[in-house]
């Protein structure tokens, strides 16, 4: 008897918080398919998609996004609606199972007995995934999943770009308005340039909306890098 073959479930996960976020649930893509290899498809929704850029985990699947306006209910069942990122999503795929995945279930609790439980940043779209999806998702690397292709690998970075060929360290030196107990004082950044004048390149990125005071001494790309050229920067 001819050995019945599992069909894959086909997955759109949808997630619109920072790219750090996005960061971390690359890592609970990269953890399914570890544990669950061919079991799934995945395809992805989110603010940061450039993040998912040459990673092999990824299948474009059959879907489309629209804007959600006055739309209340969904018109047809190819309709699933996010009302708080004010987008409707169309599936033209039967199939595709759509899910919204953030840090909910065991890791949102975990928060209040943090004390005593072992819970990193990193679990958290695991553990949410995983629940949704009736499955286990076990961490494994304690980093996210980027991949850099070998022709973004054979670019010169921005600062080889300036004729400048020292190595240099990425300084974030501000941050958001919603988490604010996450900065340092750019004083204090400024005094670590100042004392390591000489020793160390830094260069100071971030996103030109959010807060982020320029700092001297410093090659100054804030607002100068979208999503890809801050991973290529990274990896240089």
């Amino acid at each position: 008897m001819a050995r019945l073959l599992k069909k894959r479930r086909k997955l759109l996960l949808i997630n619109r918080l920072a790219p750090g976020d996005i960061v971390m649930m690359t890592a609970a893509v990269r953890d399914l398919h570890r544990a669950h290899p061919n079991e799934f498809f995945t395809d992805v929704y989110t603010s940061a998609q450039e993040l998912w850029d040459n990673n092999p985990n990824i299948t474009k699947l059959g879907w489309r996004v629209e804007a959600l306006k006055e739309q209340s209910e969904p018109e047809s069942e190819k309709e699933v609606l996010f009302p708080k990122h004010k987008v409707k999503i169309i599936r033209e795929d039967p199939d595709l199972e759509v899910m919204e995945i953030n840090y909910h279930g065991d890791y949102a609790a975990s928060i209040n007995r943090s004390n005593s439980y072992a819970y990193h940043f990193i679990h958290g779209f695991a553990q949410d995934l995983g629940q949704k999806l009736g499955v286990n998702i076990p961490t494994t690397d304690f980093r996210g999943d980027i991949h850099v292709s070998e022709k973004e690998r054979s670019w010169i970075s921005q600062i080889e770009e300036m004729k400048i060929r020292d190595q240099f360290w990425i300084m974030m030196a501000g941050g958001k308005n919603d988490f604010t107990a996450k900065w340092w004082n750019p004083a204090s950044y400024q005094k670590v340039v100042d004392l390591t004048q000489g020793k160390v390149l830094f260069v100071q990125c971030g996103e030109k909306s959010h807060v982020h005071k320029p700092l001297e001494g410093v090659i100054n790309l804030i607002g100068k890098t979208n999503i890809r050229q801050f991973v290529r920067l990274m990896y240089h």
